[in-house]
């Protein structure tokens, strides 16, 4: 395998709540006014990424995963990418929704589970994120709300700014709120059971499904505090899915596949991908794929930000 950082074609999404600043901030090309997803990598069935640049542009994500399991992901019997990489505008609230864990989406969808997280790569004064309960409640209150469509009033509401990490465990009640652009690290899945939609009549509800799946405990630990120290790794979450860390690049950090991919996306800034066999560029709004057997590389850059993330 030809061995080289390699980038993808976006696979962008209209939504009824996306709006135009991933075409401002992030530079997708896109003529829509409710662009709501940018898929950045994804092996997710339907929705698979095809390679744009080097010997491979062209060809997807999945098939290059058959041809050379253990040089990219490092894993020989390797057989599909394990997250999915997403940028989202939230120009308005998305639903309210929950994802199913690993067990449950496996019975019921024949699909991985969603864990995911959250970077948030801008916020506006107004945005908000409604994550987890505001207290402890019974589980059968809670249920009765899921029926009667008064859930929001129960959820813990956050004011997100610039630069903050949320988890999402599979089975938490969430919803971004409008004003937002988040970055999006989750397991390769695409189930969602919707709670709550603003009014909105046009989209399915699944409130038996969402009765089944949700995590009914109390918790307050969704939001991550990580530290942000110069030319060093900073990690972030190491969950059983994946792992994130933050790099903050004011010079340069070498850095080293050890035998598995990199995922480097670029939350602020621009710079340099310095490698065995030449360069590459990456800048905001960019993501990239480190394949396993590249070994070391640098990453260089004066004000650059990106999440390495692994699974």
């Amino acid at each position: 395998m030809k061995l080289y950082p390699i980038k993808f074609e976006p696979i962008l999404m209209d939504k009824v709540w996306g709006g135009e600043a991933m075409q401002r901030a992030l530079d997708k090309k896109s003529d829509s006014k409710n662009l709501g997803e940018s898929w950045e990598i994804s092996d997710v069935q339907g929705n698979v990424s095809v390679v744009a640049n080097g010997e491979y542009q062209g060809e997807n994500l999945r098939d290059l995963i058959l041809k050379f399991p253990k040089e990219l992901i490092g894993k020989a019997d390797a057989k599909e990418f394990p997250i999915l990489i997403k940028f989202l505008d939230a120009n308005v609230p998305l639903s309210i929704q929950v994802h199913p864990n690993e067990e449950l989406a496996q019975k019921m969808e024949n699909s991985h589970g969603k864990t995911e997280m959250w970077y948030i790569v801008d916020a506006t004064d107004k945005a908000e994120i409604y994550l987890g309960w505001k207290e402890e409640y019974p589980k059968e209150e809670l249920i009765e709300a899921y029926k009667a469509g008064n859930i929001k009033d129960y959820l813990k509401v956050y004011k997100p700014k610039k630069g903050e990490f949320y988890f999402v465990p599979a089975g938490s009640i969430h919803a971004l709120g409008g004003g937002l652009i988040v970055a999006e690290i989750q397991q390769t899945s695409d189930v969602t059971y919707r709670i709550y939609d603003w009014g909105r009549t046009d989209r399915e509800l699944h409130i038996p499904q969402s009765i089944e799946v949700t995590d009914y405990t109390f918790k307050d630990d969704f939001k991550l505090d990580y530290g942000k120290a110069e030319n060093s790794l900073n990690p972030v979450i190491e969950s059983e899915f994946f792992q994130t860390v933050f790099l903050n690049i004011t010079d340069s950090i070498s850095l080293d596949t050890a035998g598995s991919y990199d995922v480097l996306m670029c939350v602020e800034g621009k710079g340099t991908i310095v490698y065995p066999d030449g360069e590459t560029s990456i800048q905001l709004g960019e993501t990239i794929l480190i394949p396993a057997a590249l070994g070391k590389y640098e990453l260089k850059g004066k004000d650059l930000k990106v999440l390495k993330v692994k699974a």
